[in-house]
């Protein structure tokens, strides 16, 4: 188990997680593993680059993607990191700040800085003021 921290505009997570909107190769119905109204599909973009960890399409998007379309791709879990600091230069006025505790999905990291996780559960919510604050004081016993 990880503490990642994940903002949110809401205090409920909604995973799937958005991986970004392209072309894509489906697979197979997801449903028996837990993702109602999603398919598995492969994404060739991250094949080219050695890497292929299968993303999830909306079921309704699947005639689309065979025809070779763009559609919106997920992934099975939640984006987080472990690092306070991630987030310095973000300073929304709305949403929430959640620190959870998750098992991260092997495969999916971004830069070594983000990773995906299953969310256990939440260890501590705050507002965008609040996290602002957390983030003065780590900074401020870190230099």
């Amino acid at each position: 188990m990880q503490a990642l921290w994940v903002f949110q505009t809401d205090v409920t997570p909604k995973p799937p997680a958005s991986l970004g909107f392209g072309a894509c190769v489906p697979v197979r119905p997801a449903d028996n593993d837990g993702w109602q109204g999603y398919w598995w599909a492969e994404n060739p973009a991250e094949a080219e680059f050695g890497e292929n960890s299968p993303v999830l399409i909306r079921a309704r998007d699947v005639d689309r993607a065979k025809r070779g379309e763009c559609v919106d791709m997920f992934v099975p879990g939640l984006w987080g990191t472990p690092y306070i600091t991630a987030y310095a230069s973000w300073s929304p006025r709305r949403g929430y700040f959640v620190l959870y505790e998750g098992e991260v999905i092997p495969n999916y990291g971004i830069d070594g800085e983000w990773e995906l996780f299953r969310p256990i559960r939440q260890l501590e919510i705050l507002t965008p003021r609040e996290f602002r604050k957390r983030l003065a004081a780590f900074e401020a016993e870190h230099v």
